[in-house]
C-alpha cells in the first residue's frame, strides 16, 4: 500500500465539492498559459493521442479515465475527435483478431480524426518488414477496397538480445530493432560508429546520439 506523505485533510467547513474546485483552477491555471482554449484543446487532443498510440495490449481503461474526468470539466462536446480515436483503438482488436497474425499486432487508426503523425522512414531489417507487408496483404485481403500504411517510427519489436551468457527480451522501438539487427552482419567483436549504423539505415542521427 502506498501512502501519501503529503496528504492534508480538506478544510473543516469545506463544501462537498471542494476538490472539484482545486482541479478547475489548476485547469484554468494551464489553460492561461495557452493563446486561446482552441489551442490548449489541441494540444490536449496530441497528448492523448501519444498515449493511445502507445498501448500495445487495446486496453484504453486508463486513458478512459482521464478523458472522463476532462468531459465533467469542459462537457462531451470538446473531445468528439478523442471519442473516435478511443473507438479506433479498441475496435483494432477486432480487427487484428480477424487478420490473425502471431508476429504482428497493429492499432488500425482513421487518420483524419488523429493529429498529424509522425513520418519518419528509414531502412527495416528484412525480417520484420516481410511480416509487416504480410500483416498489410491480409488486411486488403480481409477488408476490400481499404488500405492499410504501417508507420515504421511508430512500430515497437520484441526482440531477444544476448547479453553476456544470458538471453534477455525487450520491446523496443523498430529504429532502435533496425540498430541492433545490423549488428548480426558484422564479425563478432567489431566495432562501429552509431553514426555510420544510423546513415546505412536512413535514420535521423541526432536522435540516437542524445538518447
Amino acid at each position: 500500500m502506498e501512502r501519501d506523505l503529503d496528504w492534508t485533510p480538506d478544510p473543516v467547513d469545506a463544501l462537498p465539492d471542494f476538490r472539484k474546485g482545486v482541479v478547475e483552477d489548476v485547469v484554468e491555471s494551464l489553460i492561461s498559459i495557452f493563446d486561446s482554449k482552441d489551442v490548449f484543446m489541441s494540444e490536449l487532443t496530441k497528448v492523448f493521442s501519444e498515449q493511445l498510440l502507445r498501448i500495445t495490449n487495446y486496453d484504453v481503461r486508463e486513458v478512459y479515465g482521464k478523458l472522463q474526468l476532462l468531459k465533467s470539466r469542459f462537457g462531451n462536446s470538446e473531445f468528439g475527435s478523442l471519442d473516435v480515436m478511443m473507438k479506433d483503438i479498441i475496435q483494432s482488436r477486432k480487427l487484428d483478431k480477424l487478420i490473425s497474425s502471431d508476429k504482428v499486432h497493429a492499432s488500425i487508426i482513421s487518420h483524419m480524426y488523429w493529429p498529424e503523425l509522425p513520418a519518419e522512414k528509414f531502412k527495416l531489417p528484412e525480417e520484420i518488414q516481410s511480416y509487416l507487408q504480410g500483416y498489410e496483404e491480409e488486411f486488403k485481403n480481409k477488408k476490400k477496397g481499404r488500405k492499410l500504411t504501417i508507420f515504421p517510427s511508430l512500430t515497437y519489436v520484441d526482440i531477444d538480445v544476448e547479453i553476456g551468457n544470458q538471453m534477455r527480451n525487450f520491446k523496443v522501438s523498430a529504429d532502435k530493432a533496425s540498430i541492433l539487427y545490423s549488428f548480426l552482419d558484422m564479425p563478432k567483436g567489431s566495432e562501429v560508429k552509431l553514426a555510420i549504423i544510423c546513415m546505412k539505415l536512413q535514420i535521423l542521427r541526432d536522435k540516437h546520439l542524445q538518447n
